[in-house]
């Protein structure tokens, strides 16, 4: 079932891997560096953002949550006997690389900033769905003004695509709206910093519109509408690359089990790729 930004992305950006994940739960094959490295970065980020209450952390300290985030993490991928792929990347080359972003990063943010809370858990009913989540941070502007940020690594700049059609700050904009009781003023930011050898912070406002929601809450529809159906074909392309389940989606055809088609009347093996 949709029951998260999460499970809507990526039902959306591939259904067979949705399939493998949220409905067989297939074991991972791998661990995807992107997704660890993310991560470790985002648990710096968020650390250093708290203590801006009390006594800002400095880079040092910055990175001994980095490096905390990705130990637990190596042990987390060998414990699932899902091993990272550095590829042709070293630990201590991400290491480097690391230090370089969280130095951009804490160069390029207000220390002044009231942060409300970071991981922030959320609930919104769309359509009858229940969608749950965490926003990432929540910030205080003063006056009954909040801006929410979510926070994202990249290899490159984020496309204008995303900025325009993403769901998330839909989501995240409405969620916030309600448990907020309708402030003054509710803005959305996303805060890219690119993996480049030279690191850039940007802070990219965005903004939605009712027509927004209603798009959200059709799409939302059409993919639950899918997961009843067991409608999981594949959709080759960039995603495949680091797939946790790129092994299994290159089985054979038909080797899948049956799955019951809703409505349709018939049972349906697997589609070809």
């Amino acid at each position: 079932m949709i029951t998260s930004y999460s499970r809507l992305s990526a039902y959306l950006r591939c259904p067979r891997q949705y399939s493998f994940r949220y409905i067989e739960d297939a074991p991972a094959e791998c661990t995807p560096l992107p997704l660890v490295f993310g991560t470790a970065i985002h648990d710096a980020c968020d650390s250093y953002l708290e203590s801006l209450a009390y006594l800002p952390l400095d880079i040092d300290e910055m990175m001994d949550r980095y490096d905390e985030a990705m130990g637990d993490a190596v042990k987390l991928a060998e414990f699932n006997e899902a091993p990272i792929d550095f590829e042709e990347e070293t630990p201590q080359d991400l290491r480097s690389l690391a230090r370089r972003m969280l130095e951009v990063f804490r160069k390029g943010v207000d220390p002044n900033l009231k942060v409300v809370q970071t991981e922030i858990p959320i609930e919104l009913t769309v359509g009858g769905i229940v969608l749950g989540g965490y926003m990432d941070i929540l910030i205080d502007e003063g006056k009954d003004c909040y801006r929410i940020v979510d926070m994202k690594t990249s290899a490159k700049a984020m496309s204008q695509d995303t900025i325009d059609y993403d769901h998330q700050p839909t989501i995240y904009l409405e969620a916030a709206r309600r448990m907020l009781g309708g402030p003054k003023s509710l803005k959305f930011e996303y805060w890219v910093l690119t993996k480049t050898k030279e690191p850039k912070f940007m802070k990219i406002e965005v903004a939605r519109t009712a027509r927004d929601f209603a798009e959200l809450e059709e799409t939302i529809r059409d993919a639950q509408a899918g997961v009843e159906a067991c409608v999981f074909p594949r959709n080759r392309g960039w995603q495949c690359r680091g797939c946790q389940y790129a092994g299994k989606c290159k089985s054979p055809c038909g080797t899948r089990k049956p799955t019951q088609v809703v409505g349709a009347g018939m049972r349906e093996g697997g589609a070809s790729g």
